[in-house]
């Protein structure tokens, strides 16, 4: 069982549900987020090694799988669900890089991926260089499609494109 730790600071009292459902390995270096005032946390893709479980120790050292979706955590309703990734990961998924939940656009607000690097899914990796993912797209999940009853083919994801030129010497970038 994997379980997701919680402390109560009003009441002073831990508590613990069962996240195995959604999350079977204990995945790690993969962005988060957390949107407090909705009650959720978010975990994208990320990665599972060796030390993630036993089940995992035979990938031995220096190998790391990377995971699709992006773990959605209700820490009111103490439930975990897994939102697919591959509308803007593809057959990839990402590692490290960042997520940054913005408040005030759309109904919930969205959250904003980016950057880190990007391996096949369930392909073991042990290679030194990192596949960079390039900033000229950006993922944007908009985080009202969770509770849409109808659900789109991308889930809720959109790529939004970030290309621009640097002006030489002014210190910013022109769109």
């Amino acid at each position: 069982m994997y379980s997701l730790w919680s402390y109560d600071t009003n009441t002073q009292i831990w508590d613990h549900y069962d996240t195995s459902s959604e999350t079977t390995y204990r995945p790690s270096s993969g962005p988060y987020a957390e949107a407090s005032e909705l009650g959720l946390g978010f975990y994208f893709n990320g990665a599972i090694d060796s030390g993630s479980a036993p089940e995992t120790q035979s990938l031995g050292d220096g190998v790391n799988l990377f995971l699709e979706g992006m773990i959605v955590v209700d820490t009111a309703a103490k439930t975990t669900r897994n939102v697919s990734t591959s509308a803007v990961t593809g057959t990839n998924a990402r590692n490290r890089g960042g997520l940054q939940y913005v408040p005030g656009i759309g109904e919930k607000g969205i959250l904003v991926a980016f950057g880190g690097a990007e391996k096949p899914l369930g392909k073991p990796d042990n290679v030194e260089a990192d596949d960079w993912v390039t900033l000229d797209q950006i993922a944007v999940f908009d985080i009202n499609s969770l509770f849409a009853t109808n659900d789109s083919d991308t889930g809720g994801w959109y790529l939004q494109n970030a290309t621009g030129a640097y002006i030489t010497g002014s210190g910013h970038r022109s769109y």
